[in-house]
């Protein structure tokens, strides 16, 4: 192979990878000899369940976890692929080329604003009807301020919101959201859990 370093950076880049792989008759077998990274432990376990064990985790799941594990692994000239959303952060790709590290991006797929009634979820959030708005990712927080307008930020404050991490916990308030909940590990469960413990204190 060309690659030394296959790196997922989220779960849905390891389905739309192996899709891909799978599409021209090959499988995991095709990566032998490159090392394979994972932002987090869903993302690993996702490669788990394609017969492929990551060699490198972060402590941190994010790109700044992700960024620091790598820098001790990787030289310059090294090769690296990194199939991701169309549109995601710049942070990694930017530092490892900082590094001499070749990096190469192919879209894996793309992250599109809902085309659902806008105006519909703002009175709803208007009303008080929605208790919590969770949010997944830095482009979560940015598509429903589109999707609702330019009093997005207003109608945000009228709910709790939920971050999965302090990436996204960073966008939500770069953009005038203040985040009640913010998991401290950057997964579905870590989120869902950081949710159960919030409204469990709550209501105590």
């Amino acid at each position: 192979s060309t690659y030394d370093w296959l790196i997922f950076t989220s779960t849905n880049g390891v389905e739309h990878f192996f899709a891909r792989l799978h599409q021209t008759g090959r499988d995991s077998r095709a990566l032998g000899g490159i090392k394979v990274a994972a932002v987090g432990s869903a993302t690993a376990g996702r490669l788990r369940q394609q017969g492929l064990i990551p060699d490198l985790v972060p402590k941190e799941f994010q790109a700044e976890g992700l960024l620091a594990a790598l820098s001790e692994q990787v030289t310059p000239k090294m090769r690296v692929l990194m199939p991701r959303a169309e549109a995601a952060r710049d942070l990694l790709p930017q530092k490892l080329r900082e590094m001499g590290v070749v990096v190469d991006i192919p879209a894996a797929y793309r992250t599109v604003t809902s085309d659902s009634d806008g105006a519909t979820l703002a009175a709803r959030l208007a009303a008080g009807d929605i208790d919590l708005v969770t949010f997944t990712s830095s482009s979560a927080v940015t598509s429903l301020l589109k999707l609702l307008g330019p009093k997005g930020t207003a109608l945000a404050d009228k709910t709790r919101v939920a971050c999965i991490g302090p990436v996204t916990a960073r966008t939500c308030m770069e953009k005038g959201i203040r985040p009640d909940v913010v998991a401290e590990t950057s997964t579905i469960a870590g989120l869902a859990d950081a949710i159960e413990n919030y409204y469990r204190k709550e209501f105590a």
